[in-house]
């Protein structure tokens, strides 16, 4: 009996081959029991079994859109975040090491040009020699910011824009280096 049943689903999916050559409804009756359930309907008909089988089609086929819509939308993501990141690698190709190479050179020649200094650094403006003792503790931006403050006259909006830093950072820059040479001079000569 149970080869005649077999053949009366081919039959029915031979009738319906174009239906059933739909790669949704191929994926549907690869599991097993979707195609028992076919069976069971074609050789004893019911309504329970229609409507089983046709829910179970629904819930596959609900579950199959929210997996492709899923699958899209990762995709497209994943290409809009690497144009996102590819725009911003452009826009920003010079490296750290780089841009304070360029930095330097670019920044000493138009500081140069623009401003004149009276003196040529900070260092030869400064008599004391416990101040001068004084700046081999700041770093070398604190250093660079109190030299274009002092001996270029530049203000902290002009620093700022020098180092692509904001004002505010180069008035905590200014002070921290202005703390830290009082510090060394208090503990060094008791100023």
């Amino acid at each position: 009996m149970n080869g005649c049943q077999n053949d009366k689903v081919q039959l029915y999916l031979n009738n319906k081959e174009r239906a059933y050559s739909h790669p949704i409804i191929k994926e549907f009756f690869l599991d097993k029991s979707n195609k028992e359930l076919l069976d069971l309907f074609l050789n004893q008909p019911s309504e329970d079994t229609a409507r089983l089988l046709d829910e179970k089609f629904k819930i596959f086929y609900f579950n199959a859109k929210v997996s492709k819509y899923v699958s899209k939308l990762i995709r497209f993501y994943s290409i809009d975040f690497d144009k996102r990141v590819n725009k911003q690698r452009n826009r920003y190709q010079l490296q750290k090491e780089d841009a304070s190479d360029v930095f330097d050179t670019q920044v000493n020649h138009q500081v140069e040009e623009l401003y004149p200094p009276t003196k040529s650094s900070l260092e030869e403006v400064i008599s004391d020699e416990g101040l001068l003792k004084g700046f081999e503790i700041l770093t070398e931006k604190q250093f660079s910011v109190l030299e274009f403050l002092y001996v270029y006259e530049f203000s902290n909006k002009e620093i700022a824009f020098l180092f692509d830093d904001t004002p505010q950072n180069i008035s905590n820059l200014h002070k921290k280096s202005l703390k830290k040479l009082r510090n060394y001079l208090k503990q060094e000569g008791g100023y």
